[in-house]
């Protein structure tokens, strides 16, 4: 359904990043959660427009980004030009040992951002691949705020171990410095390759499955949803469902804007996959308000029933709510689909409420758990500054950053009325961390009092890190459900 996870695993996939270059990065009023719904019931007003990318490729000189800390001998860091996007194609291709169909190629090709996209040389020949595309992020507050994803990260398999990755990320990150990116962003395969660089896995998820015969929900306290649920055909579905993601992913730290080509990649199947399962869409209508909706599939479930008998299992691809009636009316539709003996999930959030929902908790079973989005911060003053925070308290820190130094120096946190003041400051800290600690904590997912266990966290004053936590915490837990 979606560009093969292949190429994808170790960078965003590009449906991630394409934004509208004119939408704001703070919330409005038109963004309200009842403006949102009223547009998505009625399915009249067009999906948001992405404007097409420059076709035109920056013909910068070789010698554009020679200023790398990082040059390795022989290799030339720049953006390529027109006549060399296949030649990146061919190394994103053998970086990741897949080959994409003609249709892909193109695709990438068409998407690449011409601002943000480097390539490594050896010569003449193209080694390393990067592309940089703008991105929007929720950070606690909530707040939506501007990032760089980085993706199509790729070197050939000949000229691994020597410098070129690093030498690539040097560049990106100076160049996003450079265009004043507070953040930048990326997914990983691996969990020990971006580490050395400042990255640090900032969001979490699960994946579960529900035994149906063994999901009875709970008695509800208060008042019953009064709701309904509707099955959605695929053109109300592409303009309905998108609206109300925006409203929702704008209240969850570690969300990321959609672009109406990962939409389409979610819910149309490719013309070559014709054993695809057919995908549902049903969504929750309450009062005239579409307040949420459920992607999912019935398939074969690989695990036989007693006597070797066939079942059939509730593969939830995604669901998304603004509303606690929703949230609950979906999953007990989920659970009640005839024919059917368990439901299985995706990625989902790790303080997922379902499981508080069910008569017997332990029907629900976590099969997996996982990192999500990486997050580089490269301006600590004002990526602090850009969230809120949970309590007003004071810490000072100083930040150990080798990859990124203008990063590295002590400063103060001071947080009055839930906004963050930042400043350098030449006096003792309270604590010491490092850049991969605090991208791990910036969303507040990570307790620095586990970090500071774990070694990435030294305190010099004794309760250092637990005023930290308490100044960057925020529900609800971070997630970013865009894979």
């Amino acid at each position: 359904m979606r560009r093969p996870r292949t190429v994808r695993t170790c960078c965003l996939p590009r449906a991630w990043t394409r934004t509208t270059r004119s939408r704001s990065c703070s919330a409005s009023a038109s963004t309200s959660p009842t403006a949102v719904r009223r547009r998505a019931t009625a399915v009249r007003r067009r999906a948001t427009a992405w404007p097409a990318r420059r076709s035109r490729q920056a013909r910068t000189s070789p010698d554009a980004l020679s200023g790398s800390r990082r040059a390795v001998t022989g290799i030339s860091i720049r953006r390529p030009r027109p006549h060399e996007l296949d030649a990146f194609v061919r190394c994103v291709e053998a970086g990741f040992a897949v080959r994409l169909t003609p249709g892909k190629h193109e695709e990438l090709v068409t998407d690449l951002d011409s601002e943000r996209t480097l390539a490594a040389f050896d010569g003449l020949e193209l080694v390393g691949t990067l592309a940089g595309y703008p991105a929007e992020l929720t950070v606690p507050g909530p707040v939506v705020t501007a990032v760089l994803s980085l993706a199509e990260v790729s070197v050939l398999p000949t000229h691994r171990r020597r410098g070129v990755l690093t030498t690539l990320l040097d560049a990106a990150l100076r160049a996003g410095r450079g265009r004043g990116d507070q953040l930048a962003v990326l997914a990983s395969s691996e969990g020990g390759i971006y580490g050395r660089f400042g990255f640090a896995s900032a969001t979490s998820h699960q994946r579960f499955v529900v035994e149906r015969a063994r999901a009875c929900l709970r008695d509800r306290l208060g008042a019953r949803p009064a709701g309904r649920i509707a099955l959605l055909e695929l053109s109300e579905a592409l303009e309905a469902l998108p609206l109300v993601f925006d409203a929702a992913r704008r209240q969850r730290p570690g969300e990321l804007g959609r672009s109406a080509a990962y939409w389409e990649q979610l819910l149309v199947a490719p013309e070559e996959a014709t054993t695809a399962p057919v995908r549902f869409v049903a969504a929750y209508e309450q009062d005239g308000l579409l307040d949420g909706y459920a992607i999912y599939s019935v398939v074969t479930d690989p695990e036989t029933g007693s006597g070797g008998s066939v079942r059939r299992a509730v593969e939830l691809e995604e669901c998304c709510t603004t509303s606690d009636a929703a949230y609950v009316t979906l999953f007990s539709y989920l659970l009640g689909l005839d024919l059917t003996s368990r439901l299985r999930t995706r990625e989902r959030p790790v303080d997922e409420p379902l499981r508080h929902m069910l008569e017997d908790p332990r029907a629900l079973q976590t099969t997996e758990l996982g990192d999500g989005l990486w997050i580089r911060v490269l301006d600590v003053v004002g990526a602090l500054g850009t969230r809120r925070d949970a309590a007003d308290g004071k810490v000072g820190f100083e930040l150990v950053d080798e990859f990124c130094p203008w990063n590295a120096g002590r400063y103060v946190l001071e947080v009055e009325t839930g906004t963050a003041r930042v400043a350098s400051t030449s006096t003792e800290v309270d604590l010491v961390l490092d850049a991969a600690a605090l991208a791990a904590c910036y969303l507040g997912g990570t307790s620095p009092v586990t970090l500071r266990t774990a070694g990435a966290v030294v305190e010099h004053v004794a309760g250092a890190a637990q005023q930290l936590e308490r100044l960057l915490a925020w529900p609800p837990e971070p997630f970013c459900s865009t894979t």
